[in-house]
């Protein structure tokens, strides 16, 4: 077989097995028996794993590019909904379907290589939202900003089809339609933009200790310390990373007291996501209920989140590389969040607050918007600050991008 046969063998084989197994987990001798080809062989393509998922993103970067460019010279609101529906089926395109469940791995593989995705399929987007900023969009809103609610959208809507509850995919796509659009504001008049005191650092662990997280859980004395060994050694570490017996040395104890509290790492994890999604789920709603109106809860809980996150990045990591042990560990911390959420946007339905769309749709997508503008303050660099970002979002989701949508048909 010709060099460029080998090649594409090599990468076929790679996209094949990145859809059961971490790239962590996936070896070059795997990849290469799969193609068909000696561990030797593989070197003369490839000088790594990584060089090889650098071409197998380059590919799929270019592929769906591709569909996007396709949709510039359409008309702007249909053209919004169209791209926002390719990017949702791509996720189970043969070609782009096995690259988008080890995207979110991405970032802890090699985050320049996240980066340079997410920048360039930004920028695909963004050129569209700028071709019509000033005459069908307002000319105040920010293309980066409105592409990264676009992608955390359709990542969410996917992550949540294939991990926790189907839904409607065609409900979920013109829900994340209408927000971008329109927002999310009902008839009730809007308030006053809100103005925030100064942020202040937030630490989980203070946080776990003065919520009484541990002892409302239940959990006895020595698994509340492993507990929090978990999460000193989790930040520093990846969790393929980090051995037992150093959970167990930062908790204080011989190894043999950690196989009395837990069987395996992978149930330290668990406990460790389902404490850290009861406190920022705490620390969110403490900000929150400062408000009354649910507009206003809105952009003061995507504040304290990305608040959070920024003093907590490592922790954060920790839930999103929880997806990649056991799908179960992350389900139990986004579906009481999901469900929590999709609660608040009913409540301020019933008050008008917020426009009639289906919660858990309307949820999904808000999340998935705060999520993608978090990845591109605090780990790619992206965004000028959390005020500007939280004064975007505001305009975002009380009134749309569109000049008049009122005046506009689709």
């Amino acid at each position: 077989m010709g060099e460029e046969g080998t090649g594409r063998r090599l990468l076929k084989a790679f996209s094949e097995l990145t859809q059961s197994k971490s790239y962590w987990r996936i070896t070059i001798q795997e990849i290469a028996s799969k193609a068909g080809v000696a561990p030797s062989t593989f070197y003369l393509y490839y000088k790594s794993k990584e060089e090889l998922l650098r071409e197998y993103m380059s590919e799929v970067l270019g592929y769906v590019r591709g569909r996007l460019e396709e949709l510039l010279d359409e008309r702007p609101l249909i053209g919004l909904r169209k791209m926002i529906w390719e990017l949702i089926s791509v996720h189970e395109d043969p070609t782009a379907k096995p690259f988008y469940k080890s995207l979110r791995e991405l970032e802890f593989i090699s985050p320049e290589l996240a980066l340079q995705f997410y920048s360039q399929l930004t920028a695909s987007i963004s050129e569209f939202i700028e071709r019509w900023r000033g005459s069908v969009f307002r000319n105040d809103v920010d293309p980066e900003i409105v592409a990264d609610a676009i992608i955390g959208g359709v990542m969410f809507i996917h992550m949540a089809r294939s991990s926790y509850k189907p839904g409607c995919l065609d409900v979920d796509a013109e829900v994340l339609g209408d927000i971008i659009l329109k927002g999310i504001s009902g008839c009730k008049p809007l308030p006053e933009p809100p103005s925030f005191t100064e942020l202040r650092e937030v630490k989980a662990d203070e946080l776990i200790d003065s919520l009484g997280i541990l002892e409302r859980l239940g959990f006895s004395p020595a698994r509340s310390k492993f507990v929090k060994a978990a999460l000193r050694a989790f930040s520093r570490k990846s969790y393929y990373e980090t051995k037992i017996y150093e959970i167990s040395e930062e908790a204080g104890y011989a190894v043999g007291m950690f196989y009395k509290v837990y069987s395996t790492k992978k149930d330290v994890l668990r406990d460790l996501v389902d404490v850290l999604g009861k406190v920022i789920r705490r620390y969110i709603s403490m900000e929150a209920e400062r408000y009354e109106d649910r507009r206003l809860k809105e952009v003061a809980g995507s504040r304290a989140f990305l608040n959070f996150v920024e003093w907590n990045s490592e922790l954060y990591r920790i839930v999103r590389e929880s997806e990649f042990v056991d799908p179960a560990i992350p389900a139990r911390y986004y579906t009481p969040f999901i469900e929590g959420y999709a609660e608040g946007l009913r409540e301020g339905m019933r008050r008008c607050e917020i426009a009639p769309h289906p919660p858990y749709s309307l949820a999904i997508s808000l999340m998935g918007i705060n999520h993608m503008l978090g990845q591109a303050y605090i780990y790619f660099k992206r965004l000028h600050s959390i005020s500007y970002i939280v004064s975007k979002l505001w305009s975002l989701l009380t009134s749309g991008i569109l000049e008049e949508w009122g005046g506009i048909h689709e």
